[in-house]
């Protein structure tokens, strides 16, 4: 039994410190323990739909968060997981951490001004589960989608029998769009493949993908009118699939239909 709770801590430190690396966001201390305080612990069945894993006790400051994008008063980790999951435009938020008992937090990165520190200063219960950590004073216990980062933008896509290639990171503008075509698409379920194929529907051999859901439809001479840029510039997650890389601001995921 100690065993195979000290392998587990040591996989949650190695993920951690993998996480890190890949987003570049944080910097996690070497901690040789994984003990959470007395009486509490994160059960194996909290990760939800088995895309979530426990990654540490974070430090957090009110006058700047280390999650910034939602926040919300949740009693439990079930409960946070499930408010950062279910808000219209904000899907596979990638962080979760809750603060204090109850408050819940919600991000696609980790702020770089957040810290690690021990286990055991995330030592206040969840008000609606008394057996669970909900951070304490300035501390995060914090969740993360398992694999971190999105990953490189895919060389290739398919969708509706056809394959698309990617064409690289472009510049736009708000003011002078590069691709001047809109594609209507639930945006609630963006993917690359969504907006690939409402592009080839509307007869469209270019598919620009910006800002994690905006779909724009073009033409080679229209792209033209674009330079591209790093891979890095594009590097927002999609609505619906946070593996994904969709575009940035002011920049398209372009692929091209093969």
């Amino acid at each position: 039994m100690e065993a195979a709770r000290d392998g587990r801590l040591f996989s949650n430190l190695l993920y951690s410190l993998a996480l890190a690396c890949v987003a570049g966001a944080v910097a996690i201390q070497d901690i040789s323990s994984r003990d959470f305080p007395p009486g509490l612990s994160i059960p194996d069945d909290i990760i939800l739909w088995g895309r979530y894993s426990y990654l540490g006790c974070f430090t957090d400051n009110a006058g700047s968060r280390s999650l910034t994008v939602l926040s919300s008063s949740a009693g439990t980790i079930e409960r946070c997981l499930d408010f950062c999951n279910s808000q219209v435009g904000y899907y596979n938020l990638a962080y979760v951490g809750l603060e204090y008992g109850s408050e819940c937090y919600c991000d696609w990165v980790l702020q770089n001004t957040a810290v690690q520190v021990d286990d055991s200063e995330c030592n206040v219960p969840c008000v609606g589960n008394a057996s669970q950590p909900c951070g304490g004073a300035s501390r995060l216990t914090i969740v993360a989608l398992s694999g971190g980062s999105p990953t490189s933008a895919p060389a290739t896509i398919s969708t509706g029998g056809k394959q698309w290639a990617y064409e690289g990171c472009y510049t736009d503008s708000q003011t002078a769009k590069v691709f001047p075509y809109r594609a209507i698409v639930d945006t609630r379920f963006f993917t690359l493949e969504v907006c690939a194929d409402a592009c080839a529907k509307a007869g469209f051999s270019y598919a620009g993908i910006e800002f994690r859901n905006e779909c724009w439809c073009g033409t080679s001479t229209q792209l033209q009118n674009s330079a591209i840029r790093p891979d890095s510039d594009c590097g927002m997650a999609c609505i619906y699939n946070y593996f994904e890389r969709c575009g940035g601001p002011d920049r398209m995921s372009v692929y091209k239909l093969t």
